[in-house]
């Protein structure tokens, strides 16, 4: 039992480690959920990828998000801006970055429904992208926090600083 214990923290540490030197280089952090769902995130400035316990764990400069790792297919790190939306479009990957106290989302379906939840489950409102697949939410008027964004395929955490 300990050297299975001893086998899974050390397989751990390595992803970990690997996670680390792809951070360096990278801009990006691509995230294909089992769902189906692939989600490019901007790893700002300072990003930091951590574990804890089933959970995968990205925090940037300008907000963090929270998977779970069972329902994940798998996840990478790419150069690149996620601003970048032609390359990423061509890729079919949905596209969710904070900026400047605006929320963007890009390369949803057409008229996807996109709620805003306070990290209490207090509904801030109903979205749904443009026939393009895009939509911005202004969160400047809200209080530095947390907001669960959820769409169809997944929901996210995202932290306003």
């Amino acid at each position: 039992m300990e050297r299975k214990q001893l086998w899974r923290r050390m397989l751990a540490s390595l992803l970990l480690l690997s996670s680390v030197f792809a951070l360096v280089q990278a801009e990006q952090l691509i995230v294909e959920e089992k769902s189906g769902g692939k989600t490019a995130y901007d790893l700002g400035t300072s990003p930091v990828l951590t574990y804890q316990g089933n959970v995968l764990v990205l925090k940037t400069s300008e907000a963090s998000a929270e998977f779970q790792i069972p329902d994940l297919a798998m996840y990478y790190f790419k150069e690149g801006s996620p601003t970048d939306v032609e390359s990423l479009a061509s890729e079919g990957m949905d596209i969710v970055y904070l900026s400047d106290n605006v929320l963007y989302i890009k390369n949803f379906a057409p008229q996807t429904l996109v709620q805003v939840f306070s990290v209490v489950g207090v509904s801030l409102g109903d979205y749904r992208t443009s026939d393009e697949g895009a939509l911005t939410i202004d969160l400047s008027n809200r209080p530095n926090g947390v907001y669960m964004i959820k769409s169809n395929l997944s929901t996210i955490k995202i932290v306003k600083k």
